[in-house]
């Protein structure tokens, strides 16, 4: 997050960054939930046939976006289907949590991190494209989409 977006960010209230915080695009929503259900199962795999080395396991201390993501269902009785992708009232409430969570999943290449390029809405389902092969990638994805 550069300076003038971190302002911004600030600037807003608890309220506004709760609402922008919440994904409710249904593709993306699709998109999440089936690159989780995808790395699940492979996780689980890997962990019932033994697999040691470079898998990289699920680990929330490494992974504070998709650690922390929180789904709202409806739907029909007995169906669920996510609706919402959001996060909890810490990253709304502090607006420093954020930025902080976003700088570690998005480490700087360089000295300085350059502003995330904007791109319009009906595009951020391509920042979830291709489904992502680990959890550390996808937290990155997570982290790109979350600076749109």
């Amino acid at each position: 997050m550069d300076d003038e977006l971190l302002v911004s960010w600030a600037g807003r209230s608890p309220e506004e960054r709760q609402s922008i915080l919440q994904v409710t695009d249904p593709e993306i929503v699709r998109l999440i939930t089936a690159n989780m259900r995808v790395l699940w199962t492979a996780e689980i795999q890997a962990r019932q046939f033994g697999v040691r080395g470079l898998v990289h396991p699920f680990d929330q201390t490494q992974l504070p976006l998709l650690s922390t993501m929180e789904f709202d269902n409806s739907g029909k009785e007995g169906e669920q289907v996510s609706s919402v992708v959001k996060w909890p009232k810490v990253f709304h409430e502090d607006p420093m949590v954020l930025p902080s969570v976003l700088r570690c999943a998005l480490p700087a290449t360089s000295a300085v991190r350059r502003a995330p390029k904007a791109l319009k809405p009906q595009r951020w389902p391509q920042l979830l494209q291709p489904p992502a092969k680990s959890w550390v990638d996808f937290e990155k994805q997570l982290a790109q989409l979350v600076e749109q």
